[in-house]
């Protein structure tokens, strides 16, 4: 779910977005787009964030009983 949602969701609508703020004719969609990239952008770092504490967690619990890093 977070690297699906979270992670590529986000990407995708930070592309989309930025095509928006190139490309749209209409000021009001465009300003929509710049106002909502740097909130897209933010999440995307922490999904990001969570995948990896995800895959930290992951690897900690797969380690031998007794071991560490």
């Amino acid at each position: 779910y977070v690297r699906r949602s979270g992670v590529a969701g986000h990407k995708k609508l930070e592309r989309t977005m930025t095509t928006v703020m190139a490309k749209a004719k209409d000021p009001a969609l465009r300003a929509v787009a710049e106002a909502t990239l740097p909130v897209i952008r933010m999440h995307m770092q922490v999904s990001n964030g969570v995948l990896a504490a995800i895959g930290r967690s992951q690897q900690a619990a797969a380690m031998p009983a007794g071991r560490s890093r």
